[in-house]
């Protein structure tokens, strides 16, 4: 098995800092954002889950560079499940949602209930 180490694109032309683990084909990858740092997704093929392999990775990766897990909110349950095996930060927050929570309570009218 070889470990790889790249800089990929995915087919919309979003970057990301991967890490793959290579027997005959991929049989596992670990990406993340290359500017937040923020793991993005996490893949291991289904013949190999539970062996280890994406824990290798994440070891790996963080001695390369310091990288986050997503917020809980964004895990899914495996993923969450992941996070808490293998340890490591997490962010407090992500930028695809900040805009989400960045609003004034004056921002919000309710026209719907004005003529109750």
């Amino acid at each position: 098995m070889t470990q790889l180490r790249d800089e990929h694109t995915d087919d919309n032309g979003n970057p990301s800092h991967r890490w793959a683990i290579i027997a005959e084909n991929i049989i596992a990858e670990l990406h993340v954002d290359p500017t937040t740092h923020e793991i993005l997704w996490v893949w291991v093929s289904e013949n190999h889950c539970g062996k280890g392999f994406a824990a290798d990775l994440y070891r790996t990766a963080t001695a390369e560079m310091e990288i986050f897990h997503a917020p809980e909110w964004h895990r899914t349950p495996e993923g969450n499940r992941w996070a808490t095996t293998v340890g490591g930060p997490a962010l407090d927050s992500c930028a695809c949602c900040e805009h989400l929570f960045e609003f004034e309570e004056d921002d919000y009218t309710d026209t719907d209930t004005q003529d109750w």
